[in-house]
């Protein structure tokens, strides 16, 4: 009777989580069941995250969890043709996390070897910084024909699906990317020659692959390492120029006019108290969604258990 009760109480707990967050100007929703995984009917294209070391903050894995749950689960958000999700990881992640990412839906890609050693190494960097050169490894991800790759800070406001369609969205030379920020702030985002490698539409090729690799970077200043990279090797001027995709589809520095024009996914780290006020609310609404979703997922299995005893 007590343990039925208990369940009673974490079910009606689950619902008012559901209900506070639902309110907000943004898109929102309330779940209506439990998704069941079926096959994806997009075998050669998938999402890719990356997740390079456990020392990294807790919100990093969190939001490795919150755009899985976005991308696989959110009846707003996920893609309808269930696409892999691949989080690529390297030795430094510790086996809960890469478990956790598993029973989420990820597909685990273990990077071979780390690429550290292969680039510069500036002492004054971060040490998250020396993690980053990996991302590269998503060019050699030859399994898939087309990935889109994100960085884990992003915040999905709208579903991201409809990009596999878009203009540029096969690009001739690889990649096709948005341009960073410029300083100032703006609608969408203009174009401009130098892209931001937090959100990239990619098409795996080895040999692609190891030209990165081959690049010379003796006379780069590297502010931002991987992005410098890719930057020289897909130049506009060079034989491999990347593409422009639509800018409504990523958003980085964005504000609350980025939310209203409804940019599909904001490139922001949104645990930081400099965060714009909106985008911090929407990545709240997003975290708190999935929790209760979680918290409601256990209160059916407790009760479950109680029922068959």
């Amino acid at each position: 009777m007590i343990a039925a009760f208990c369940t009673f109480l974490i079910i009606v707990s689950a619902c008012i989580t559901y209900i506070l967050i639902s309110t907000s100007k943004y898109p929102s929703y309330i779940p209506q069941a439990f998704p069941q995984a079926h096959q994806s009917s997009h075998p050669k294209e998938a999402y890719v995250l990356y997740d390079p070391a456990s020392i990294q903050s807790d919100y990093m894995d969190y939001c490795h969890l919150l755009t899985l749950f976005s991308l696989k689960t959110d009846t707003e958000l996920r893609d309808p043709s269930n696409r892999d999700v691949v989080v690529m990881v390297t030795n430094q992640t510790a086996e809960a996390d890469i478990q956790q990412l598993e029973r989420a839906g990820a597909k685990i890609f273990r990077v071979p070897h780390s690429l550290r050693n292969v680039f510069p190494h500036r002492d004054s960097w971060p040490e998250t910084y020396h993690y980053v050169w990996d991302k590269v490894w998503a060019f050699a991800l030859t399994e898939y024909d087309r990935v889109l790759y994100m960085d884990s800070d992003m915040v999905f406001n709208r579903p991201i699906h409809p990009i596999w369609e878009s203009r540029n969205s096969m690009p001739e030379h690889r990649l096709a990317a948005t341009a960073d920020w410029q300083g100032v702030y703006q609608t969408p985002m203009p174009d401009g020659p130098y892209f931001n490698s937090g959100f990239m539409m990619i098409r795996p090729d080895q040999q692609t692959f190891e030209e990165i690799l081959r690049v010379d970077l003796s006379e780069s200043s590297l502010q931002w390492p991987d992005q410098d990279l890719l930057n020289i090797y897909f130049s506009r001027d060079g034989p491999h120029p990347w593409v422009p995709l639509d800018h409504l589809f990523h958003s980085n520095m964005a504000k609350e006019e980025d939310l209203e024009a409804g940019t599909n996914v904001i490139q922001a780290k949104a645990w930081w108290d400099i965060t714009n006020a909106g985008v911090q609310n929407l990545w709240f609404e997003r975290m708190g969604r999935m929790r209760g979703w979680r918290m409601a997922k256990e209160a059916r299995r407790k009760a479950q258990v109680s029922d068959n005893q």
